[in-house]
């Protein structure tokens, strides 16, 4: 059986958001080098009303919780990154 571009689960809509979101966080902080953690935390504020998914906008809160959000930021790209290995 194959899978149709349209039939898209509700667990690839999420894992769709997260990545959305962490490339956009990502950009954010790469693009303002000079203050990453105050980019981060403004680019989460601006993408929280938009955020579908109660467990994608907890992980990304808590994200700008952190005393540093890059940190943060750089161990989700790694546990991603191990996922996909």
């Amino acid at each position: 059986m194959t899978m149709q571009i349209s039939q898209i689960t509700s667990q690839d809509a999420e894992a769709l958001e997260y990545l959305s979101t962490l490339v956009t966080v990502e950009l954010a902080a790469e693009i303002h080098k000079d203050r990453p953690n105050s980019a981060i935390k403004r680019t989460v504020v601006r993408l929280l009303p938009r955020m579908e998914f109660a467990r994608v906008r907890s992980i990304f809160i808590g994200v700008t919780r952190q005393a540093f959000p890059v940190g943060s930021l750089c161990m989700l790209r790694r546990e991603l990154e191990e996922l996909l290995k």
